[in-house]
C-alpha cells in the first residue's frame, strides 16, 4: 500500500511460481529477468524502479546487470 500510494506497482509471477505455468526444463535467474523484460515491453513501460528480495532481490540485480537501460532505481 505504501508504494502504491506513489508508483505503479506490478507484482510479476516467476514462470513455475503461483499461477504461472510450470516450465519443462531448468530456468535461471538470466531468463526470469529476460521474462521480466518481455512484461516490460508488453506493458510499455520503457524504464522502472525495480525491487525484490530473497530471489527476488538477485532477479532485480539480473534486470539492472542485463538491461539498465529499462531500469531508473
Amino acid at each position: 500500500p505504501e508504494l502504491k500510494a506513489h508508483f505503479r506497482v506490478i507484482l510479476l509471477d516467476n514462470r513455475g511460481v503461483g499461477q504461472s505455468d510450470c516450465p519443462d526444463a531448468a530456468l535461471t535467474i538470466e531468463t526470469i529477468a529476460k521474462d521480466a523484460r518481455e512484461v516490460f515491453n508488453h506493458l510499455s513501460i520503457d524504464k522502472a524502479h525495480v525491487l525484490g528480495h530473497s530471489m527476488g532481490g538477485t532477479i532485480a540485480q539480473m534486470i539492472a546487470y542485463k538491461y539498465p537501460d529499462r531500469v531508473h532505481k
